[in-house]
């Protein structure tokens, strides 16, 4: 959907053009709906399609999250941390008992 032609998909996942119109077709058999119809040489996304991607576009905006992830998960480092402080706080020994937790 965001690449707007299988040959761009192709590109952006260096797969080849094939591949990726295999990987659709056993999406589509997997869902049980078509995501694509075909007018001329271009593929148009149908109501579904449209409906499918919107409802699964933020999962899909996650995915180029994953190499961080494991990275992070393989050095037990977990999480983030992040400091807004007001002035006393910075000052006393809440914010290094809070952090040490952390």
């Amino acid at each position: 959907m965001n690449a707007g032609s299988i040959t761009a998909a192709a590109r952006m996942v260096n797969l080849s053009q094939p591949a990726i119109s295999r990987l659709l077709a056993v999406l589509e058999e997997e869902l049980g709906f078509k995501l694509f119809y075909r007018r001329g040489r271009r593929l148009v996304a149908t109501v579904e399609g449209q409906s499918f991607f919107r409802r699964i576009e933020g999962t899909l905006s996650g995915i180029d999250d994953i190499p961080s992830i494991a990275a992070d998960v393989r050095v037990n480092s977990y999480g983030r941390l992040r400091i807004c402080s007001i002035g006393p706080l910075l000052l006393g020994d809440y914010l290094p008992k809070a952090t040490a937790r952390f």
